[in-house]
């Protein structure tokens, strides 16, 4: 893994919330539909994680040169500041925001990585994703 790579920004990206792709991942995932306020259907809240991923890989495959054979996915939070919706247009960024090593109780050092995507619509924030991933020596 490459330590030096916090703070590494990807390229700024964006992508449509497609209405086939929702409803594949609803059927999927086996999520109702949902509309908002104004009758207007909301994409489900982890349906951005699956849409987002070949954004973030770049920097976990190119940047970080991630180990996934020792890799695990530690844990992954959510602010959401406004809902997806679709037919949304999001831009994102995708950042190494943390890369830190811990000596584990048997002694073996674990790299602790945190990714985290900010999405906009229209230059307004509507969600952080914050993933953890614990590479193992």
């Amino acid at each position: 893994m490459n330590s030096t790579a916090k703070g590494v920004c990807s390229p700024r990206y964006s992508f449509v919330v497609e209405s086939n792709k929702v409803a594949e991942y609803r059927a999927a995932v086996g999520s109702a539909t949902e509309k908002d306020e104004r009758g207007r259907d909301v994409a489900p809240l982890s349906y951005v994680f699956v849409s987002n991923v070949p954004y973030g890989s770049y920097l976990l495959d190119e940047v970080v040169q991630l180990d996934y054979s020792k890799t695990l996915l530690g844990t992954v939070e959510w602010e959401y500041y406004a809902p997806v919706l679709v037919g949304d247009v999001l831009e994102g960024v995708t950042s190494v925001a943390d890369i830190e090593q811990r000596q584990s109780k048997e002694g073996r050092m674990r790299t602790f990585l945190t990714i985290e995507t900010k999405l906009y619509r229209k230059e307004s924030l509507v969600l952080v994703n914050r993933a953890l991933f614990v590479e193992t020596a």
